[in-house]
């Protein structure tokens, strides 16, 4: 008998504990209502970053570009307490270039001539 008494209160102490969670101390509550709005940043390029300058990892820059499908800002507004609207731009832009030198395949001097190749790429996008 003391036992399911206790079992009782037990449960019952943390349903009053869950449903007391849904409001703070000053009675606002936490779960969102019709109207709240919100704006997020994807954070991959910060958390490279920092990750790899405290690795020593070989890429230690911020990577917005091709290679991560850029940066991206979400925006959500609750027009119920269960419904959103959600809305995200992505935006992307970077270069890179790549040189080499080869020997000139026409040159006549001994040493032959050295020719330099280079490369250039650059991208940019915008995604909604």
């Amino acid at each position: 008998m003391k036992k399911s008494a206790l079992l009782v209160a037990a449960l019952a102490f943390g349903a009053t504990t869950a449903f007391a969670q849904l409001e703070s101390k000053k009675g606002e509550p936490y779960l969102p209502e019709a109207g709240d709005w919100a704006i997020g940043v994807d954070a991959t390029p910060y958390l490279s970053y920092f990750g790899n300058m405290l690795n020593g990892g070989t890429n230690g820059s911020f990577n917005w570009g091709y290679t991560n499908s850029g940066s991206m800002i979400t925006g959500k507004m609750f027009s119920t307490e269960t419904m959103a609207y959600r809305a995200a731009l992505r935006i992307g832009f970077g270069s890179n270039t790549w040189t080499e030198s080869s020997d000139d395949q026409t040159s006549t001097t001994t040493p032959p001539a050295k020719v330099e190749d280079k490369l250039k790429q650059s991208w940019n996008f915008i995604g909604l």
